[in-house]
């Protein structure tokens, strides 16, 4: 949101963070939307079925022990608002990921998240249930679309991409590229019909059912590069260099909106290659 005095340049100046910054800010911000979250699962329903919340988010998020859990709201509360204030960025994150991935009623939303970490120009946004360092909302939305496909080997396939592109401590841009190139081969080979050959073969061959040349082409030449380069899809050797994060960012995006171009393009091939299977 524009405001009257930064728009007269008063405050400090809006510009784009760095992955690991977190300024009081954005703390705050995201507090004022967690808290609820965390209020409302802990009051309402602790010592029930529905628990599980506060279970996991202190044993699989802040490895505590469970008997350490503060039965009393506010020492939760004040226990959990330290942590996002004061603590790591990547803390502060964990426990932000945590409200939006077991939320049960629906308090947070990833989209209203991702208007304040718009406006704050955070360097992470949320696809789907996961941060990411992906923020334009274009290549956002052509993400989120992929991940909805109807073929389990392109859904599994761009979420283990985003799972590598989306580890905070320790990012794999190379598993992000070769798990994208895979969720292509897993949809081209649907379309062909062809179970058993490589992308490379599969676009060959959409060349002969109406894929233009020149873009098949393209991508063939997209994936000999990562044959070719930075140990993508095989092992790394002397010399390699290994693909960074931009680089895995590019492939991805244009990997989920070249797939969901297939799809809807191929939408009768697959149909047919799909029916009588789940």
């Amino acid at each position: 949101m524009s405001t009257f005095s930064r728009r007269l340049g008063f405050g400090p100046a809006r510009v784009p963070l760095y992955p690991f910054q977190m300024p009081q800010e954005l703390r705050n911000r995201l507090w004022s939307l967690m808290h609820p979250v965390f209020a409302y699962h802990h009051s309402k329903y602790w010592g029930t079925s529905l628990e599980q919340f506060v279970t996991v988010l202190w044993d699989e998020v802040l490895r505590e022990s469970l008997d350490t859990i503060p039965r009393k709201e506010p020492e939760y509360i004040g226990f959990l608002r330290g942590i996002v204030m004061d603590g790591q960025w990547y803390q502060a994150y964990d426990l932000l990921e945590h409200c939006v991935t077991h939320d049960i009623f629906n308090i947070i939303s990833p989209e209203a998240v991702n208007r304040v970490l718009r406006d704050e120009q955070a360097a992470w946004h949320f696809v789907g249930k996961q941060l990411v360092p992906i923020t334009d909302p274009t290549e956002i939305a052509a993400i989120e679309t992929a991940l909805a496909s109807p073929l389990d080997g392109v859904r599994i396939h761009m979420t283990q991409a985003l799972d590598s592109l989306g580890d905070r401590m320790n990012p794999d841009p190379r598993n992000a590229i070769k798990e994208a190139i895979s969720a292509l081969e897993s949809l081209t080979r649907c379309i062909t019909g062809d179970e058993q050959s490589t992308l490379g073969v599969t676009l060959e061959k959409l060349k002969g059912q109406g894929l233009q040349e020149d873009f098949a082409n393209g991508w063939k030449a997209l994936y000999k590069y990562t044959n070719n380069a930075g140990a993508i899809r095989h092992g790394k050797k002397t010399g390699d260099q290994l693909p960074d994060m931009d680089e895995a960012k590019l492939f991805v995006v244009t990997a989920s909106a070249f797939a969901n171009f297939l799809t809807t393009t191929f939408a009768t091939e697959i149909a047919k290659n799909t029916s009588g299977t789940k």
